[in-house]
Formats: structure tokens, sequence, C-alpha cells
């Protein structure tokens, strides 16, 4: 009914409609200076008859009148390379914005990174001095010394100029296995024990006594290594809690990293992690930390009563702040990122914390945390490192079987530089 309507009123207006003078008038000077374009449903033969042009739709009329007149063809032309040269010109604000914004982010990484070599480089120049003064070469005593593994890194150590050793074990065990290795023995004290727990004894005494001032585990069980160092007439006591670091060199990290406790304190309380800190304290002093920056660790950075952690790590950073714990800067708590990553704790505009980025010192919350990095580290990252137990009258060599050769040899070399250090 529609269409028909149309039709009806499409006819009446073809045949009654009738322009007035006025009107024809005004489209006459209309006409006389611009054609007119009509989108309709008329016919195009009595459209053209009005002196109108017929198009199909408002596209083909605006794109009939844009090509009739190019002066306006141009300007629109002109128009859009001008807006294409603005947006080119915003994209070089942005750019040359983030070029500003990069070259601030290498300046200040930059800067990390001469502040942490000039600290590995002190580091290491007081590793050497701190070897420099030992009055005579360091002596290892090892506990049950017929081991292949720690017999090898034993003696590449002492070939190093390391140190020296006293085997304590079975003796013809001990000989066997190094003519295997095609070890020379003559520069090494043997003493006989072929008993586990009398090997261990008589070592460990070798250390209480002062004939030797590092301690290590050979082919005997931890639970037996750490009674003798735990006894009561020969072991290593000091009165002070016992704890475990690992002291990392990783690449892309230029300062020393000491984790604790990795390995020996299962669930420290607050009075446990100060001893900690002192302990590992006392080894980055000995490897040239003059004062090392302590990061507790949590998964946050913030103290949430919740995580009992974060409540210690501003514990303890308190403590620091009162002179309790000296030695070293505590910044707690930490994330790992923030404490190792300068541009992740930038990131995190947590920049300013005195330990961001640099901590040198890595506390974690439990052996579970600890032991998880640890291993991480170990079987992931390009590193060197070596374990010792602290807390003892001399540094003692706990070692696992899975632990390389190079990683016994390095925890030879750690113990004979804190013995260096005790020895001062």
């Amino acid at each position: 009914a529609s269409d028909v309507y149309k039709r009806q009123m499409v006819e009446r207006i073809s045949h009654d409609f009738q322009l007035g003078g006025h009107k024809a008038a005004a489209i006459a000077m209309v006409l006389e200076r611009a054609s007119i374009d009509l989108v309709s449903e008329m016919d195009d033969d009595f459209v053209r008859r009005i002196f109108l042009e017929p198009k199909p739709s408002a596209q083909a009329a605006l794109d009939a009148a844009m090509a009739s007149q190019p002066e306006i063809q141009s300007r629109r032309q002109d128009i859009t390379r001008l807006e294409d040269a603005l947006r080119r010109y915003e994209q070089l604000d942005t750019l040359r914005a983030q070029a500003g914004a990069e070259r601030k982010r290498l300046a200040q990484k930059r800067s990390d990174y001469d502040t942490a070599r000039a600290r590995t480089d002190a580091a290491a120049q007081a590793l050497e001095t701190a070897r420099g003064k030992l009055r005579e070469q360091p002596k290892l005593a090892v506990a049950a010394a017929e081991d292949d593994a720690v017999l090898e890194a034993v003696d590449a150590a002492h070939k190093q100029g390391i140190a020296d050793a006293i085997l304590v074990g079975g003796e013809a065990a001990i000989r066997k296995i190094a003519a295997e290795l095609n070890i020379d023995l003559s520069d090494y004290e043997i003493i006989n024990e072929p008993d586990k727990v009398q090997a261990s004894l008589k070592a460990v005494k070798l250390a209480h006594d002062g004939v030797a001032n590092m301690y290590m585990k050979g082919l005997l069980d931890t639970k037996t290594f750490l009674k003798s160092v735990l006894d009561k007439e020969v072991g290593l006591r000091t009165g002070n809690t016992l704890s475990h670091v690992a002291v990392f060199e990783v690449k892309g990290i230029e300062q020393l990293l000491f984790l604790t406790d990795v390995a020996f304190m299962t669930y420290p309380t607050l009075e446990d992690k100060v001893h900690i800190i002192e302990n590992t304290v006392a080894v980055a002093h000995a490897c040239g930390v003059e004062c090392p920056k302590v990061a507790p660790l949590a998964a946050v950075e913030v103290v949430n009563p919740k995580m009992p952690c974060t409540v210690d790590a501003d514990e303890l950073r308190k403590m620091n702040a009162e002179g309790k714990i000296t030695g070293c800067v505590v910044d707690g708590p930490l994330s790992m990122d923030i404490a190792i990553d300068p541009e992740a704790a930038h990131h995190k505009g947590a920049q300013d914390r005195p330990a961001a980025g640099h901590a040198d010192i890595l506390l974690f919350p439990d052996i579970q945390a600890g032991n998880l990095v640890y291993k991480t580290l170990v079987h992931t990252a390009d590193c060197k490192n070596g374990c010792i137990l602290t807390g003892t009258k001399v540094p003692a060599i706990l070692t696992s079987r899975s632990d390389s050769f190079q990683t016994k040899v390095n925890s030879i070399a750690l113990a004979a530089v804190v013995a260096a250090g005790l020895d001062q």
C-alpha cells in the first residue's frame, strides 16, 4: 500500500505541480551559478525537466560535486596532507618523550652499574687482602675423607693455594681413591680412623684445638657431621645460633648475593633471624662488603599483619635503626625483584629504599623459600656458589653429594676467606 501511495504522489506532483514565480526565480538564480543534484524516487527525465540532476545516492551526489570542482578537491587533499603531517608531528613528540625517558633510564642503569661494579671491585680487593693477612696457609680438617668427590675438591683447593688439608678417615680407602684419581698424597697428613663417628670427632677436635681452621664433611651423613659440630667437649659451639649461608656470583647481578638460610634453619623465629643476620653479616664483612644491605624477603614489600614474615621484616628494620643490629643496613620487607633488580625497583616506585636493587644479603622467611631459590639458581642460572655453616668457632663446610665439584672447591675457598676474617 505504501509503494502504491508513493507512485500516486509522484504522478500527482508531476501532473498538478505549478512552480510559483518567486520560487522559480530563486531556483533560476541558483542554477546560474551551480547545478543542483537531487536524490529522490522521482523519474530521472522528470527531474531533468525541472532543471535538476538526478543522483542515486547522497554519496554519488557528493562525489560528483567534488569532481566538478578541482579547487575544492585540491583543498581537501591539502587538508588531508596537513592532518597527516600533524599526526606525524604528534608521533614525533611521543617518540621524543619516549627517547628522553629511555635516556634517563639508561643513565640511571649506568649509574647503578658503576656503583655495583665499584662495590664488587672493592670486595674482590678485600678478599685478596684478607687472604694476604693470614698468618699461614689455612688448614682444613676433613671428616671421613674417603670420598672421591670431596678428595678431588680438597686436592684442587690445595693445588690452587687455597688451603692445606688433614684427612681423617680410613687410610686404606683414602689411598685407594687417591690412586684412582691420580692424587699425590705426599703433601697431606692422614689420620687413620675407619669408624665414621670417631673420624668426625677426631676431625672436629682438630678445628676445636686450633690445629685446623676449617672443618669439612666427607663420606658421612649430615646428622653425624652436625653432632660432631655440636659436641660439648670437642665441637665448635660458641653459644651463637648456627645458620647456613650460600654465597652466589650470578651473571647479570654485579654484587655477590648471600642467601640465608637455605639448608639449616627450618622456620626461624624473629630472634633466630637476628642471629642469622649477625652470622651472615660477619661472612659478608670477611668477603669485603663493608656495610652489606640486608633484605628480609617476602611476597610483598609492605607490612601485612596477615603475613607474619612482613611483620618480622619490619621489626628487623626497626632493630637495625635502633642500633640493635649493627654492621649493616636492614630494609624490609622487600620482594625479590625489588631487592636485586634496580629497574624493577624503579618501575614499582621503590628506588629510594635503602636496599632496593642492590641487596647483598637475602634473608628468607623459611627454609622452603630459601631452598627453592637456591636450587633454582644452581640448576638454571649462569652462576658460581659456595656454602658454609656459620655461628661456629671455625667455618664448617657442609656440602651435598649433588653439589658440583666447583661448588665444593668454592665452599673451601669461602671458608678460607671467612677463616682469614676470624683470624684477624
